[in-house]
């Protein structure tokens, strides 16, 4: 069994996500706990599971090694959080560096992004296995829904994401800022024709694929910032990249020309072969996994 453990308010930021990777590895379920949460004193703790931590701030200090089936995923912007925290061999959690807790504590790391892995790569030792847990598709949440907005954003709280929805406003352009999540938050992004996805801070420099992937399997039109390595990233040409100068008027050419880009990003768009590339990195972790369980039981 693959558990994976999560704050019940991170939860609602990531519950997609979670939920998909849950669809694709068989025997695979949540514990929901507040944080931190040492799992071998848990009621339910089995030396025979797959124990995985979600974020780094779910760490428990007192981790041991007493058995080696501990792990993470990750859902922070390696860039991002080095550039306000610091180095990840210096940043801790506790007495010990995230970097020393994942080389010495854990037995591997997840990744849903391709960026956030090549970072780690080039910028870090790291002796563990990086597994890709991509946000792949999910039938279940596709619907096919007439386009009911125009334009949608998400969390546009920032100032760096306030000052674009003042660009458009002065150019008479509603946009509807959604601030849910679930079902509240799914009835206006994915009935949108266009959504707009801006990096948070200035340093967040990977692409939001746990936000933006679904919206392109329920053919959203998808205006986002860019990144320094957006040629990492697979599903990048099912949707608009430009730099964050530019996305006023990316919004209003696409806006204009709908049915051409609608057409020319969707027009070959095939949900199966992203499905079967993204299934092969899934498999990956399953077939380690099972060597893993095979082995500790041994």
């Amino acid at each position: 069994m693959i558990i994976f453990i999560i704050n019940p308010i991170s939860y609602k930021c990531i519950s997609e996500h979670i939920d998909v990777i849950i669809k694709y590895i068989p025997n695979s379920n949540i514990i929901l706990h507040k944080y931190p949460i040492n799992i071998e004193k848990h009621k339910d703790f089995d030396i025979n599971n797959l124990y995985i931590y979600v974020t780094p701030k779910c760490f428990s200090v007192d981790i041991t090694n007493k058995f080696n089936n501990i792990g993470m995923i990750n859902y922070d912007s390696w860039n991002y959080h080095e550039h306000k925290y610091g180095n990840y061999h210096e940043r801790k959690y506790g007495d010990k560096s995230i970097m020393n807790i994942i080389n010495t504590k854990l037995e591997f790391l997840l990744e849903y992004s391709e960026e956030n892995i090549n970072y780690i790569k080039k910028n870090y030792t790291i002796k563990k296995n990086i597994y890709f847990m991509p946000y792949t598709i999910n039938h279940d949440e596709i619907y096919n829904n007439k386009k009911k907005y125009n334009i949608s954003c998400l969390n546009f709280k920032t100032s760096r994401r306030k000052n674009i929805l003042k660009e458009l406003q002065k150019e008479n352009i509603d946009v509807v800022s959604v601030f849910n999540f679930g079902s509240k938050r799914d009835k206006i992004i994915l009935n949108s024709k266009i959504f707009i996805n801006v990096h948070k801070f200035d340093h967040t420099d990977i692409i939001e694929q746990t936000k933006i992937n679904r919206l392109i399997y329920n053919k959203v039109i998808v205006i986002s910032e860019t990144s320094k390595k957006i040629d990492d990233v697979y599903i990048k040409n099912y949707f608009i990249k430009c730099n964050y100068n530019d996305i006023c008027k990316t919004v209003i050419d696409v806006m204009n020309n709908y049915d051409y880009y609608f057409n020319k990003i969707f027009g070959d768009f095939n949900d199966q072969e992203i499905k079967d590339y993204y299934n092969i990195h899934y498999n990956i972790f399953i077939e380690d996994f099972n060597k893993q369980i095979a082995h500790t039981v041994a």
